[in-house]
């Protein structure tokens, strides 16, 4: 079988319905499978081909994020991921914390 790249989101004004192809294992297949599995509303119509409530399409540009917040919410993520109180993280006498099995100082 050829590998499929080509998507489709495709509803005609005043339907309830909107038609969506995605390639298998791409993240609009995912999601439209997992509508499926939860809502009723949802239908998948072939392997690739997916009937979904026009009120589920929605589309927006990607989120544009500074390079100095994005080290920040690395920062908050890592300090979150690695804690004492988790088991991933040992704490030192002088208050820094390294991660559990590593080196890497948090």
């Amino acid at each position: 079988m050829e590998t499929m790249n080509e998507f489709c989101i495709e509803w005609v004004r005043g339907d309830s319905v909107a038609t969506i192809t995605a390639p298998m294992g791409t993240a609009l297949y995912n999601k439209c499978m997992k509508f499926c599995q939860e809502y009723d509303e949802c239908q998948q119509i072939d392997e690739l081909v997916f009937h979904i409530p026009v009120k589920y399409v929605k589309v927006s540009h990607p989120r544009v994020v500074s390079e100095e917040n994005r080290q920040k919410q690395a920062e908050r993520l890592r300090r979150l991921k690695y804690t004492p109180e988790a088991g991933t993280a040992e704490k030192w006498d002088d208050g820094s914390m390294v991660a559990r099995g590593g080196d890497e100082t948090i």
